[in-house]
């Protein structure tokens, strides 16, 4: 049996998991370290260049909650600044549409406000 097989039989044992959850949360043995994974909650970090529509995350991050996807959010802007010879121009005028889950508004994190 393929890698892929094994995955999907191992996420038809676990209880109310689904497709958007990674896999090794389905073949992580240890229950509560898993179980408190999949409790946490997931945050988009979408890309919103001026006023253009935001450049959604697809995937986002499992992170404990509101301020530490706000930290995450300064972080990765303070990095992508630090590094800007590798992305575009403009990178003052991005700013981080943070999102939760259920698409609520957790926190705009302007990209100047990191530098």
């Amino acid at each position: 049996m393929n890698s892929s097989g094994d995955a999907q039989s191992a996420s038809q044992r676990v209880e109310g998991l689904n497709d958007s959850v990674p896999t090794f949360l389905v073949r992580l043995r240890n229950r509560k370290l898993r179980a408190a994974l999949l409790e946490m909650p997931r945050y988009f970090f979408n890309v919103m260049i001026g006023k253009q529509e935001p450049i959604a995350d697809p995937e986002g991050d499992l992170l404990p909650g509101d301020a530490a996807a706000r930290r995450h959010a300064k972080a990765v802007a303070r990095d992508m600044l630090s590094n800007r010879r590798l992305y575009t121009r403009g990178l003052d005028r991005w700013v981080f549409v943070v999102t939760d889950q259920r698409g609520r508004l957790v926190a705009r994190v302007p990209f100047k406000s990191c530098g």
